[in-house]
């Protein structure tokens, strides 16, 4: 077992046919293989892309957040930006530092579930990945919501959030490629 991943390829793709999974995989552009009863996928998308109608430069990419070292990275966001929960956020920071430090050299980045690299498999520095958490965090905008409130964005545009949340909520997904 993996704590560190949400959910298993069973759950993700609601399925236990390997080759429904694997049809899948390559319709996405995922190259697939397994090993034992372990789902190793790897894609190739690039760190940024032009919008295509404002022309505009975008970082398009979850290298930050699928990267070993963006779970604790995130608690440490949390810690720097947020001033709440500040003992509960240096703890989850602690544990899934030493967590993933563990893991990975247990494991290797072969089984890792959260490796990412550049192209051509060597690692990218965490610095730079920083670097887009922290570019990120900066520009981001909080504000409480209210009851009826509704968000439409523009993923080419808008990162959306990843914060914790609690309490009744509707999330209705349209998603369209133009």
């Amino acid at each position: 077992m993996d704590p560190s991943r949400h959910k298993s390829w069973k759950d993700v793709f609601n399925t236990t046919d390997k080759d429904e999974i694997e049809r899948r995989c390559k319709s996405e552009e995922y190259t697939c293989r397994w090993t034992d009863n372990f789902l190793h996928l790897e894609n190739e998308r690039p760190a940024v892309i032009t919008h295509p109608i404002t022309r505009r430069k975008a970082w398009f990419n979850q290298a930050h957040n699928f990267h070993t070292s963006g779970q604790y990275a995130e608690y440490w966001q949390f810690l720097k930006y947020l001033g709440r929960d500040r003992l509960r956020n240096l703890f989850m920071l602690v544990f899934a530092f030493i967590f993933s430090t563990i893991k990975f050299f247990m494991l290797g980045r072969e089984k890792d579930s959260n490796y990412c690299s550049f192209r051509d498999g060597t690692s990218i520095p965490l610095n730079e990945l920083q670097t887009v958490r922290n570019t990120i965090w900066k520009n981001m905008k909080i504000f409480p919501w209210q009851r009826g409130d509704i968000i439409l964005i523009d993923n080419l545009s808008v990162s959306h959030g990843r914060l914790p949340f609690s309490g009744p909520r509707s999330i209705v997904v349209c998603m369209s490629k133009d």
